[in-house]
């Protein structure tokens, strides 16, 4: 199956749906206007797509949503292949949501020079966007990001048929650093 390898918690405890509704909807540009974006994306809710540039090469995928969690998908239009993005939150008011990434790079992925090409371009944009050419606006709006490699496997018990959660605030978590963290 597909590795879990990025688990990104975000909280905005004062603004509430800041990101959900400036970074995922595209509505206001976040990035500091002399940097490289490194990743940007926009939501097409009633097309069911999510479109995503990293360092400016677009890329579409597909979206199911429902009032919990989107779900995005590569399909034949996407160059950097993953297996599922979940994308999951709470009933609102929402001021967290966690996003976990799950790529293909196990069993002939492990040694297809493509896919981790790919993959590093695209971790790399979404790192570049935490780390410094969103940085003003997140903390302009009290947005705390938490970015971490490889995490722990999610309690099987907590996944749904569709391999989605529901959302648990992390904000009560007792540990939110650990191992592969970088926040």
């Amino acid at each position: 199956g597909p590795l879990y390898v990025i688990r990104y918690a975000i909280s905005y405890p004062d603004n509430e749906r800041v990101f959900m509704d400036t970074i995922y909807e595209g509505a206001t540009p976040t990035s500091s206007w002399w940097l490289p974006k490194g990743w940007t994306s926009l939501t097409d809710y009633e097309g069911g797509l999510f479109y995503e540039s990293f360092w400016g090469l677009l890329q579409c995928l597909d979206m199911d949503v429902n009032d919990e969690r989107m779900l995005v998908s590569s399909n034949f239009f996407s160059w950097c292949v993953v297996s599922n993005v979940f994308i999951e939150y709470p009933k609102a008011p929402i001021h967290e949501h966690l996003v976990r990434f799950y790529f293909p790079i196990k069993g002939l992925n492990l040694i297809n020079p493509f896919n981790w090409v790919t993959s590093a371009w695209a971790v790399s944009g979404v790192v570049w966007f935490e780390k410094v050419s969103n940085k003003g606006f997140a903390k302009k709006n009290g947005i705390h990001p938490h970015l971490r490699f490889f995490p722990k496997a999610e309690d099987p018990k907590k996944i749904h048929a569709d391999k989605s959660m529901t959302f648990e605030s992390f904000a009560t978590e007792s540990k939110v650093g650990g191992y592969g963290s970088i926040s």
